[in-house]
């Protein structure tokens, strides 16, 4: 049954990985925090939770899910959780490398810019 779920538990995984970011990213820009800040804070909701686990075992047991589903969930979980902590331990190095990409997620305040522009003179 691993073998089937293997795929879509990959996909699954990028979607956590990847959007759960861009997600916090997007919202902390819009409130005005710098990349680095949104990029950090992004990282640390790249997985699901234990919780999710939990949720998963009391859908099961009600019936809500079957097995193959609470399988499929439990390997996400485990990709997941796995690679975040490795991305969250090199979150320096990569910031460095993604940094011209993540200027998008970053709202340019050019009332704060004009003050700073001010004061410098």
């Amino acid at each position: 049954m691993l073998g089937d779920q293997l795929i879509p538990a990959i996909l699954f995984s990028l979607f956590v990985l990847i959007g759960n970011p861009i997600i916090v990213m997007v919202i902390m820009g819009i409130m005005g925090y710098k990349k680095r800040v949104s990029f950090l804070a992004g990282l640390t909701v790249a997985q699901i939770s234990e919780f999710s686990l939990i949720l998963a075992a009391l859908g099961l047991s009600n019936g809500h899910i079957d097995e193959e589903t609470l399988g499929l969930i439990t390997l996400v979980g485990l990709i997941t959780i796995g690679l975040s902590t490795y991305i969250i331990l090199y979150s320096g190095p990569i910031f460095q490398k993604l940094s011209p990409l993540l200027s998008i997620f970053e709202k340019r305040n050019l009332q704060r810019e004009k003050k700073m522009k001010l004061l410098k003179l």
